[in-house]
């Protein structure tokens, strides 16, 4: 699996400026569920996607939002909607899941999680990470080459759950 993410990315000096991009991760990976694993990323600003298929309530943007990945290409968002996953520990809800074509895989927004209430547990025993909010337990997380990836009962290392946001 092969990733680019630089935090804060520089735009190049030729770049023009884009108000209001958005930054996120590509990545390469192998489909293991209806959505495809998600990415845990806590540079991410949404949720985001590459296809409208399987989001319900799906609603086109008037005009597209820039996004700006990890390898500091830009692509744009064409809408959003909510995905429903069966994860670790039932049936979860990711909303307001940017499409964004163009994209490799799903990104889970850590902060867009914590507007939510979600707290997010590292565990460096199990090499792994939980979901949380109330007290209750939402998800669980794996750690495969350096990223952390939703567990489901579909997938082994790469996973595609999703929690409510």
């Amino acid at each position: 699996m092969e990733s680019t993410y630089a935090p804060g990315y520089p735009r190049a000096a030729s770049r023009p400026e884009r108000p209001g991009v958005l930054a996120c991760l590509t990545v390469s990976s192998t489909d293991c569920s209806s959505s495809g694993p998600w990415l845990i990323d806590s540079g991410a600003t949404d949720h985001m996607t590459a296809s409208a298929v399987g989001l319900g309530d799906y609603m086109a943007f008037k005009s597209t939002k820039a996004v700006m990945f990890g390898d500091g290409k830009m692509g744009d968002a064409v809408g959003q909607g909510t995905v429903h996953v069966l994860g670790t520990f039932g049936a979860l809800a990711l909303e307001h899941v940017m499409v964004v074509p163009g994209l490799v895989g799903n990104v889970l927004s850590v902060s867009t999680a914590m507007r939510k209430g979600v707290s997010l547990l590292f565990s460096a025993d199990s090499m792994g990470a939980t979901f949380h909010r109330g007290g209750k337990r939402l998800a669980s997380a794996s750690e495969s080459q350096g990223l952390f990836w939703l567990d489901t009962p579909q997938c082994s290392i790469l996973s595609a759950a999703t929690l409510s946001s």
